[in-house]
């Protein structure tokens, strides 16, 4: 090594330095292509199943709020009908995202 001029040592060190960032280039975009699908998997597997929680939590929230309507003492058997509409979007809602729900967790 002591025999080689300063330019050739730089020139050797320099390809060595090159080929280990190609090395490690190659394996960190092996890795990340690998991450991305792995990632496009949760997006539409896991998640739809969390939507669906998230939807199932709206709608028994919305149910909530009408059965808190129905505890008014002083209201109208008109507006008590009213009052029952909404229920069924509701539930509907619900039972809907229920069944995604249940779907989803089956296929996993």
């Amino acid at each position: 090594m002591k025999n080689l001029k300063i330019g050739l040592k730089l020139v050797g060190g320099l390809i060595a330095v090159a080929l280990i960032a190609l090395v490690v280039g190659y394996f960190g975009l092996n890795g990340s292509s690998r991450l991305g699908s792995a990632i496009s998997v949760i997006a539409e597997d896991a998640l739809r199943g969390v939507a669906s929680l998230y939807e199932m939590n709206a709608g028994m929230a919305q149910i909530d709020a009408q059965e808190n309507n129905l505890l008014v003492t002083g209201m109208s058997p008109v507006d008590r009908q009213l009052a029952y509409d909404p229920f069924d979007p509701a539930k509907r809602r619900t039972d809907d995202a229920r069944k995604v729900y249940d779907h989803e967790r089956t296929k996993a």
